[in-house]
């Protein structure tokens, strides 16, 4: 048996009568041009063997792999690195070793053999992992739209401003009295949920929930909004193509940060503590279950990204 890494999640395994090619990410950047493999690769796609087994894991793009270098020095503390020291102090009789895109390990019964750089489909071009590494106290980037879908500026404002008015304040209107648990949570809580739209010229748009108020309100303005429990701060384009189906959520969340929670003091005989409730992202919660069409969404946006590449236009490209 034969296994070759191509990188990312991509392997190659060759056994005697079969071939198995799992979770094939074979060019970047992919994820909607939001993501690049890390260390940088290339692979020679005319060379794949007749593939006889097509392995699709799942849809998450957490691989060890660079998305947006600040979001894996701030929230990704594991490397293949760290892996491999964890598992030897785990099971330290366990050989292990790192591998790089288009190293191969051969398997003849009992015996292994790692060889770096063999495969002639896949090879490393510079491994810049420094790239990814993991830490906490580096400043972190202010976010920006780069808008690569071209959306035009009334557009963009146009679809912010209805998703979250029409769309997230009419739910939270709409259902704020049932038996929703997201919003009774929000309700019990009393807690307040911003939304900062940022668009491409850097102006900021933000939307305010208050959870508080007897029904739930929401007002809006421009620049720095107001202190909330959560906050949510995405970039227009990726909102408008996210909340159209044009967009995944995981592309959408390499254009967003979230941070915030409800933090609640507890009494315990003499001592008080501080407990942290954790809430949903009402935004978040919305697209993907609450929003017209949210069932679907992954149907068109799988739809939307072949018409791309029918046409020779793949995202990133």
């Amino acid at each position: 048996m034969r296994v070759t890494l191509l990188g990312h999640a991509s392997v190659l395994v060759e056994l005697d009568g079969a071939t198995c090619l799992m979770d094939p990410v074979l060019a970047d950047p992919f994820e909607e041009g939001t993501v690049v493999s890390c260390p940088q690769r290339t692979i020679d796609a005319d060379r794949l063997p007749p593939i006889d087994i097509l392995v699709i894991s799942h849809r998450h793009p957490d691989h060890f792999l660079r998305a947006h270098e600040w979001l894996n020095a701030f929230l990704f503390p594991i490397s293949r690195a760290r892996f491999v020291d964890d598992l030897g102090q785990l099971s330290p009789q366990t050989d292990t070793v790192v591998m790089q895109p288009g190293d191969v390990i051969d398997i003849d019964g009992e015996h292994i053999r790692h060889r770096p750089g063999a495969s002639a489909l896949a090879r490393t071009d510079v491994d810049d992992t420094w790239r990814i590494a993991f830490d906490p106290t580096a400043p972190v980037p202010p976010l920006r739209d780069d808008n690569p879908d071209g959306y035009a500026d009334s557009e963009i404002a146009t679809a912010t401003r209805e998703v979250i008015l029409d769309g997230v304040a009419g739910y939270v209107e709409r259902d704020s009295g049932s038996d929703d648990r997201l919003l009774g949570a929000y309700v019990s809580h009393r807690a307040t949920y911003r939304v900062d739209v940022v668009f491409p010229d850097d102006r900021v748009r933000w939307y305010r929930f208050d959870f508080g108020d007897r029904p739930p309100g929401v007002t809006d303005g421009s620049g720095v909004g107001p202190p909330s429990d959560l906050v949510h701060r995405i970039a227009a384009s990726a909102l408008t193509g996210w909340s159209s189906h044009a967009r995944s959520f995981f592309s959408a969340r390499a254009s967003s940060r979230r941070a915030g929670a409800i933090h609640q003091p507890v009494r315990d005989g003499d001592d008080v503590r501080l407990e942290t409730r954790p809430l949903p992202d009402l935004l978040m919660y919305y697209l993907l279950r609450k929003a017209e069409g949210s069932e679907l969404a992954a149907k068109h946006e799988v739809d939307h990204q072949l018409q791309r590449l029918r046409a020779g236009t793949p995202r990133g490209a």
